[in-house]
């Protein structure tokens, strides 16, 4: 260990006053800086600078700011140079330059001393704005483009559809699942029953989506099996609607109508409503169907629902209007095999109903093991024009035949 001994406070304060540092004294009297510089400052002899920010010489360097900041950045002065006008190591020029933003803060740029280059620019014409400005004009757009887009938007919810007509009984025939361009749609079938749909004045239709094909997502190509491309498809769905006319009372759209919409921002429900006069109900909704101001029904659709099950196939139909809608019809579509049952719910005989489709075979389908469509059955209801009565068809043309016998018994 030092011997402390050889420091004597009177010698230190003799040192000292003969103009001697720290480091002098320590060599004179044989010991360490570090030994010399604690008893100074035990002694009161000596006192360290102060490690803050505001020392006497960084005082004098803010005080100096502008100054130093001018003299760099335009009147071309080194680090170097400024440290010697200002008597400060170069490190502190650096330090405050750095400090003052003038210098970019680098990591360990304490360790590097490479003067770094000096530039002005300046953007006389740079495009400002205000940002609380803005945000209020953008809160205003959006609120006012809400409100356009809504009165061009005319899916509903809820519809009334009124129907005047002599005939005892009209029929509602459920049509969906179309699937236009397949290769295994039906189509001579589907010919013939929009004929028989559209020769009968008291036969009117919903169309419950899945329209065509329309595998235009490119994932999906794995699953065509279609004879016709989108496009061609698009005009015999057009075809279908012009035909059906007068007859369309209520238009949904599916999944399938839909792949068009992710894609291209197209869809063909919008074309088919600028040129019939039906009510849209997007993916479902309930139908007041009001005869002659004498007799209501309503009708619950939807193109899909939860709680499908392949053993009991209209149990989504009565979860739906379980769920949904106090309707005395709920229909469901997409799921191909059509079923049709008259079950009570809440007090009252009610209608349960699963379409069919025009699409007989579907190779995505049949692997994953759903269940075989065997045959084309479109489901019907008959409703009675001057009293509460309904009666239920799976297959539309036992329906029609019996609609015009019922007719032709009331005319008597």
């Amino acid at each position: 260990m030092e011997d402390k001994s050889l420091l004597d406070r009177g010698l230190f304060e003799a040192l000292l006053k003969d103009g001697k540092s720290l480091l002098e004294i320590a060599r004179l009297t044989g010991l360490s800086y570090t030994t010399v510089r604690k008893y100074a400052i035990r002694w009161g002899l000596w006192k360290p600078r102060s490690s803050g920010k505001r020392t006497k010489m960084r005082e004098m360097l803010e005080a100096k700011k502008e100054d130093i900041i001018d003299a760099y950045l335009n009147k071309g002065f080194t680090i170097k140079e400024l440290a010697e006008i200002h008597n400060v190591k170069p490190s502190t020029i650096e330090y405050v330059l750095r400090e003052w933003g003038v210098l970019g803060k680098k990591k360990g740029w304490h360790k590097c001393r490479v003067e770094v280059a000096k530039r002005k620019v300046s953007f006389p014409d740079k495009k400002q704005f205000d940002r609380e400005k803005t945000a209020e004009e953008l809160w205003n757009l959006a609120i006012e483009r809400q409100r356009k887009l809504e009165k061009m938007d005319v899916r509903q919810k809820y519809a009334t559809i009124e129907v005047s007509t002599p005939s005892r009984y009209i029929a509602i025939v459920f049509l969906s699942d179309l699937h236009v361009g397949s290769r295994y749609c039906d189509y001579a079938r589907l010919k013939e029953d929009i004929e028989l749909i559209t020769s009968n004045p008291d036969v009117y239709a919903f169309l419950l989506g899945d329209l065509y094909d329309n595998f235009v997502i490119p994932d999906m190509k794995k699953t065509y099996d279609e004879i016709f491309t989108p496009s061609e498809q698009v005009e015999l769905c057009l075809d279908v609607a012009r035909k059906l006319g007068n007859s369309l009372l209520v238009l949904l759209a599916g999944d399938h109508d839909m792949f068009s919409v992710y894609m291209a921002d197209y869809s063909i429900v919008r074309e088919i409503l600028s040129i019939l006069d039906c009510v849209y109900l997007g993916f479902g909704g309930l139908v007041t169907l009001r005869i002659n101001d004498r007799v209501e029904y309503r009708i619950a659709v939807a193109h899909r629902y939860r709680y499908n099950s392949t053993l009991n196939l209209t149990h989504t139909a009565k979860r739906y209007l379980e769920r949904e809608y106090d309707a005395d019809v709920s229909v469901i579509a997409h799921g191909h095999v059509a079923d049709i049952e008259e079950a009570p719910m809440r007090g009252r005989y009610r209608i349960f109903i699963r379409t069919g489709t025009y699409k007989l075979y579907d190779r995505y389908l049949a692997l994953k093991g759903y269940n075989e469509v065997w045959s084309v059955k479109i489901p019907v209801v008959i409703f009675n024009t001057r009293e509460h009565e309904m009666l239920p068809f799976l297959d539309i043309r036992k329906a029609i035949k019996v609609l015009d016998a019922l007719n032709r018994q009331g005319e008597k």
